[in-house]
């Protein structure tokens, strides 16, 4: 029982963090897109910053990772929100696995049904991640490339062609 509570404490957590991962996301864009237009009032400004003047993919990165590199992976898995996600993976495994047993199953089945309900539930965290991301990253456009190709995706493109359509 209290294994089971703790699977749903820490699934809400690892909401929670996910929902402050994307509010991080929207002060990062926010805060390139000041100092993008500091740089256009005073383009001497730019060699004091550490972090970058760019909205789009590769200027978001940049700022998340200024002394690092743009390391997604690196970045993405020593996030709170990762851990998180591998400690509810064994714990879901763990409420499983002991489910199993308290119904007299096998050891080899309980094996398996501790290592697929773990399966099933880092299955479900990722793809709901990446949707979610993906639902909020969808209608969004920057404002300043850092360059003309870096960061910019066909789907962008689209939009501004559509938006030089409707100037015209």
């Amino acid at each position: 029982m209290l294994l089971g509570l703790l699977v749903i404490v820490g699934t809400l957590t690892q909401m929670r963090v996910r929902n402050q991962s994307i509010e991080d996301l929207a002060h990062v864009i926010g805060m390139n897109r000041l100092r993008a237009a500091y740089i256009e009032l005073d383009p001497g400004l730019e060699r004091f910053l550490v972090t970058s003047p760019h909205d789009d993919d590769a200027g978001m990165w940049q700022t998340y990772n200024h002394l690092m590199g743009t390391t997604a992976r690196r970045q993405l898995l020593a996030s709170s929100g990762a851990f998180i996600a591998f400690v509810n993976i064994a714990l879901t495994g763990a409420f499983a696995g002991l489910a199993a047993l308290a119904l007299d199953a096998p050891g080899p089945v309980v094996g398996v049904v501790a290592a697929v309900a773990g399966l099933v539930f880092l299955v479900f965290s990722v793809v709901t991640g990446i949707r979610r991301f993906q639902r909020i990253m969808r209608p969004y456009v920057p404002t300043s490339l850092s360059s003309p190709v870096q960061g910019l995706t066909e789907r962008r493109d689209e939009v501004f062609h559509r938006t030089d359509r409707q100037d015209a």
